[in-house]
């Protein structure tokens, strides 16, 4: 990084809403770990790899809306806001689930509840990989590149691409599978 680490955040974020993917790689080298620390808070009891996957969808979000940021607030705040937002969000979409699978252990009818989530969970895995099918070609790439367990930097090489297309690519893909998933949810 070398002369980066002395920028001001307001100066790394103004190229970087330029398009400098140095100031990206500044901005996220001065702020990966306490982000990741940041999660890790959040989401206590979690696997490492859970956390991870919270992480990069932060990073993700601050690529792709980075030019909604306004210098009247700290840059660690806002990225920390993205993240809380991100787990509150996924609690809520998985507070049903949750619900589900306490009444099941409490009402000792774990066989039934486990063979409906289960049913349930792989129609969903069905459904996600239709949709990733139907990505374009660079999308459906990252995405099965993740699935593999690359980071978005490894990926980066492997497309001989930047860091920040890599990264855009997959929150396109992610767009294009939530819309795909919702016609699949109203089917059901």
């Amino acid at each position: 990084m070398g002369s980066e680490e002395n920028i001001e955040d307001s100066e790394l974020i103004r190229r970087f809403k330029a398009k400098d993917e140095s100031a990206f790689n500044a901005l996220y080298a001065k702020y990966r770990l306490p982000l990741f620390g940041y999660i890790h808070k959040l989401l206590p009891n979690t696997c490492n790899a859970t956390i991870d996957d919270y992480f990069q969808q932060v990073w993700i979000k601050v690529v792709a809306g980075i030019d909604g940021y306004n210098d009247n607030q700290k840059f660690f705040a806002w990225i920390c806001r993205i993240a809380h937002n991100l787990v509150i969000d996924a609690y809520r979409r998985n507070a049903g689930r949750q619900y589900v699978e306490i009444v099941d252990n409490i009402q000792g009818d774990v066989g039934v509840g486990q063979l409906e989530e289960r049913l349930a969970k792989e129609k969903m895995m069905d459904a996600i990989d239709q949709c990733i099918a139907q990505l374009p070609s660079q999308q459906r790439e990252v995405v099965e590149f993740r699935r593999t367990g690359l980071s978005f930097k490894e990926i980066a090489d492997k497309q001989s691409a930047t860091l920040n297309t890599v990264l855009g690519r997959m929150h396109y893909a992610v767009s294009r599978i939530r819309e795909m998933l919702k016609s699949f949810e109203e089917q059901e």
